[in-house]
């Protein structure tokens, strides 16, 4: 805990968009011509510039399109450095190892370029969060070597020593953490001081590092360094067994404000360099304070373990009574309280009160986790001190069988033959000494493996696992080695330890195989497939698969089979897939083995297009299956609407809405159909189905409102939507469609000031959401109609970096555009009308006129007439609505000619 760490560079995640975003800002560059009188430069400057603009906008990956274009089209273009640059910083941001050639071809081409000096430290940054410490450390010296005057050069030397340490080089770390102490300024100056002692004694210099620690401390007094270079003097002085020593150290670091976020640890080890010390009686007391200090620290339950252990061995049985006691009201884990029940047993059956240390004993076993043959030793004892002979043997019986420990076997038995003797059980006391003298044969492996199982069915897999690996090693070879072999395996899988899991399995198959057996090979291979599977490793893992099930009399044969199968969908061989079902389908005795057969091969046949024949397996499968595959009702509705039979898809959504008894498939399969109705034109079935959903109060019902709501508004019953919305709203304001709701009931119902207020709650609550953008809009709008013009520049660009809904973005782009055309910025306009206009994907989008209009005016604008006069051209022949105000501006521009 005493070593400091220097944190990971962590880079900005880069916000992702859609391929169809990145495709539409594509087509807009490519789609941009040429300014007249200006040519290819022009062109090429405009690319750079939306390059630069989507790294203003957090559009990263984006921006590397462009750049690798303006890179590869213009490669002596006099802003090329500028591009090679931005490039590598991109990838930088993205997290792609690319950047590290980047920033390379960079300075490889531009050596003497301003940017160079910050290229070259971040291509250092690189190479150091990529885990490339040895280049790391190069480029940092190389950086500090160049430019010892840069701000960041003492940064770099500091890097260079990480860098050096994480390759295990301490001694060299020692001198650069030293030089850079030396020369830089707080808190880097106490850092690189600390860093240097503590790389010293990683080095194993613990004397040096002792007395750099010393002067750390006191160079820095107050200060959260100061602190760890006094932890870290502890540790030394502990390892040197100088414990009084440690203890002034700890106590400093301890008392240090604010306080470490180790101090738990401190603190710990304080109280047992106190106990080493021979101050017993101090250190106890700490332990035993540790939990009021340190209520939520790992150490808590160890520290009050060792204080009551140690009380015991004091003799101070009281206080390590209420010690355990107080460890019991705050301990969760059952072995825990199992340990804490035994150990108060053990005090009062040394205190001779035996009514007490049964009811502890006792608890153990109903535990059933941990120290059950002891405890049961232990209640035979009082059982038979009390002459309860019977009792006693039956107590001993249990302990018996929970243990294959040699020792407590002997010490359990020699008490059994003690009580057998005093109540005159002959037969039992011979049985006894035979199991005494045959204890050591080869049988004691049986007892352990069956001691695992047991273990394994209470549920302590890692306690199983412990037990069947001794037999394995113990008795190798055996028939009870090879089977704890199997079930190792077993255990390995049900811990997610998958690649262990196939080592034994496999092992378990080559032992089997030498010894001319076949017993459970098929279930070893079927693990095996499991395992290989789990691992993503699907083709080896059919392999498995089929190595099953075409063993003979396999057992497992068309289970591997239905699992081969469910491989080969995963790799999207779906005829592969079909394959494996059909042929489980035609073999299979099972029900749920071939109805699981029968609907997955209706999957793969949907995945291969083959609609109507997946339908007919669907609902083959749920006649069959009934409640347990009610899912593939809906899937059989969801492939008439593949088909284009929207109509029946709709009504076999409904019909499986009251076939079905599973509440969240019912609400879906009403929204899938109310949604076709809707489509269809058929509102009164729409809202039939949404207030179906929305009657429910399950998972659905937002959604159900708000679009009852959407609707209703859509047919002209406004009371009626409002009423809807404002349920949603107000009873799932938390929820996506409580937010939308009251983002419509804004747009729709409220005053310009009323709805402010709105929009203003949805974007605090939830700033980076969907309905926060169209909030933003919704107050640009009402800006820019109040004459706020730049406010409303400002919140409409604000809405565009953040909304995703298309048609929304059309909305909030012509807007934009329309008011950067006002302030007469006529380049910056051209890029939000031009992403609605240029677009061949939303050539039809109602606005694409009103945009061209704009655009036209913007082109005019620049003086780049022939442009405005093919759009207002287009405008004219295509857009009656807007053919006025087109041949207008088209007669403006050729008088003017």
């Amino acid at each position: 805990h005493g070593l400091f760490i220097a944190d990971k560079i962590v880079i900005m995640n880069s916000i992702r968009i859609t391929k169809l975003a990145a495709s539409v800002i594509a087509a807009v560059l490519l789609m941009v011509v040429p300014c007249q009188g200006q040519g290819r430069d022009r062109e090429a400057d405009l690319r750079l510039d939306f390059a630069r603009q989507m790294m203003n906008t957090n559009m990263p990956q984006s921006a590397i399109v462009y750049y690798h274009e303006f890179i590869n089209e213009y490669p002596n273009h006099p802003r090329i450095a500028e591009a090679r640059y931005g490039l590598a910083r991109a990838l930088e941001l993205v997290g792609d190892s690319g950047a590290i050639e980047a920033y390379r071809n960079f300075l490889k081409k531009h050596s003497e370029d301003p940017k160079a000096v910050s290229a070259r430290f971040e291509l250092a940054m690189s190479l150091y969060n990529s885990g490339l410490w040895a280049e790391a450390r190069s480029a940092f010296s190389d950086f500090s070597a160049r430019y010892p005057s840069n701000p960041s050069s003492l940064k770099a030397r500091y890097f260079e020593a990480q860098s050096l340490l994480k390759t295990n080089r301490p001694l060299e770390a020692v001198k650069i953490f030293k030089d850079v102490s030396d020369s830089a300024e707080l808190p880097l100056k106490a850092e690189a001081a600390y860093m240097a002692a503590a790389s010293q004694w990683q080095a194993g210099l613990e004397n040096e590092a002792a007395g750099a620690l010393a002067a750390v401390s006191s160079s820095y007094p107050g200060t959260e360094v100061s602190a760890k270079a006094d932890a870290l003097t502890g540790d030394i002085l502990f390892r040197q067994k100088q414990f009084i020593d440690a203890i002034k150290f700890y106590t400093r670091a301890l008392d240090a404000k604010p306080q470490l976020s180790f101090s738990d640890e401190i603190s710990y080890w304080r109280a047992w360099a106190r106990i080493k010390s021979g101050d017993t009686e101090a250190g106890v007391k700490e332990l035993a304070e540790f939990d009021a200090k340190f209520s939520q620290s790992s150490r808590r339950s160890e520290a009050l373990k060792q204080a009551a252990l140690l009380y015991s061995t004091l003799g101070k049985k009281n206080a390590a009574i209420e010690i355990w006691k107080r460890f019991l009201k705050t301990e969760n884990s059952e072995i825990g309280l199992a340990e804490a029940n035994y150990e108060l047993g053990l005090l009062y059956f040394e205190m001779n009160d035996d009514a007490a240390s049964s009811q502890f004993f006792s608890e153990v076993l109903h535990l059933n986790k941990i120290l059950i043959a002891e405890a049961g030793y232990m209640l035979g004892q009082l059982e038979l001190r009390a002459s309860r002979f019977s009792t006693a043997d039956a107590f001993l019986k249990v302990a018996e069988r929970a243990t294959d420990d040699a020792e407590l076997i002997d010490r359990i038995q020699i008490l059994r033959l003690e009580a057998l003797k005093a109540s005159g059980n002959a037969a039992s006391f011979r049985e006894i000494m035979k199991s005494m003298e045959e204890r050591r044969s080869p049988a004691l492996a049986g007892a352990i493996r069956g001691n695992a199982e047991l273990i394994e069915a209470q549920g302590d897999l890692n306690g199983a696992l412990k037990e069947y690996s001794r037999v394995i090693e113990k008795f190798p070879g055996g028939v009870d080695a090879n089977q704890a072999l199997f079930k190792r395996g077993l255990v390995y899988y049900q811990l997610a330890r998958y690649s262990e899991a196939e080592k034994d399995f496999l092992q378990f198959i080559d032992v089997v195989q030498k010894l001319g057996a076949n017993e459970l090979l098929d279930d070893a291979w079927y693990w095996i497939g499991f395992s290989r599977y789990q691992l993503g490793l699907w083709a080896k893992s059919i392999e498995a698969f089929r190595a099953s099930a075409d063993l003979p009399g396999s057992d497992k044969k068309l289970s591997a089979l239905l699992r081969a199968g469910n491989a080969a969908f995963s790799m999207k061989d779906y005829n592969e897939a079909i394959n494996y079902f059909t042929e489980v389908i035609q073999n299979s005795t099972d029900t749920e083995i071939s109805l699981d057969a029968l609907f997955n091969k209706a999957e793969s046949l949907r995945s291969l297009g083959m609609s109507n024949e997946a339908r007919e397996l669907y609902l083959e499968t749920w006649r069959l299956g009934g409640a347990d595959y009610e899912e593939a009702l809906l899937n059989a509705a969801g492939t008439l609407e593949e088909i284009g039979k929207s109509s029946e898809a709709a009504e076999s959504y409904e019909s499986a809405a009251q076939l079905i008894s599973n509440s969240s498939l019912i609400e879906e399969a009403l929204m899938d159909a109310a949604r076709l109705r809707q489509k269809l034109g058929d509102d009164d079935g729409a809202l039939r189905n949404f207030e179906k959903v929305a009657e429910n109060d399950g998972a659905g019902t937002p959604e159900a409102l708000f679009s009852i709501g959407e609707l209703r508004f859509d047919r002209g019953e406004t009371e009626a939507a409002v009423r809807a919305l404002k349920i949603a709203r107000d009873t799932y304001s938390v929820s996506i469609y409580g937010r939308r709701s009251a983002l419509v009931l804004a747009n729709r119902i409220m005053d310009s000031a009323s709805a402010l207020n709105s929009y203003e709650a949805l974007i605090k609550s939830a700033p980076d959401d969907p309905i926060s953008a169209e909030a933003k809009l919704r107050m640009g709008l009402i800006a820019r109609n109040a004459g706020r013009i730049d406010t409303a520049i400002s919140l409409l660009k604000k809405a565009v970096s953040q909304i995703s809904d298309k048609s929304i973005l059309f909305e909030a782009k012509l807007a934009l555009g329309e008011l950067l055309l006002e302030r007469k910025k006529f380049t910056q306009a051209r890029i939000q009308l031009e992403f609605i206009y240029r677009s061949p994907l939303y050539s039809d989008n109602a606005l694409r006129p009103a945009s061209g209009i704009a655009l036209a005016k913007a082109f005019m604008g620049q003086n780049q007439k022939t442009d405005a006069l093919n759009i207002l051209k287009e405008i004219a022949d295509r857009y009656s609505e807007y053919s006025d105000e087109a041949k207008r501006l088209i007669e403006e521009l050729e008088s003017k000619r």
